[in-house]
């Protein structure tokens, strides 16, 4: 099984840092599935590769209107609204 890796710079994407550095720098899956970003210091769970839009096999448990919703595997749909 091949893990998920990119960076901004596979795909010559540069984030506007402001004045406090780069929020995310790259992103990789863990052998459990999950996808993280990180920036070198930080690091989040994410549902999609900000780079390349690759799904993690393992969602972030989302909350709307007060339920909670968790999608598992890498066929999850995004949410209706297109906010990831």
């Amino acid at each position: 099984m091949s893990l998920h890796s990119c960076t901004e710079d596979d795909y010559n994407r540069q984030f506007e840092s402001g004045r406090y550095g780069e929020a995310v720098r790259y992103c990789e899956e863990q052998a459990d599935g999950k996808l993280w970003v990180s920036n070198g210091e930080y690091d989040s769970q994410v549902n999609y590769c900000p780079f390349c839009g690759y799904a993690a096999a393992v969602q972030v448990e989302r909350f709307v209107t007060g339920q909670s919703s968790l999608n598992q595997g890498a066929d999850a749909s995004a949410p209706s609204d297109g906010k990831v």
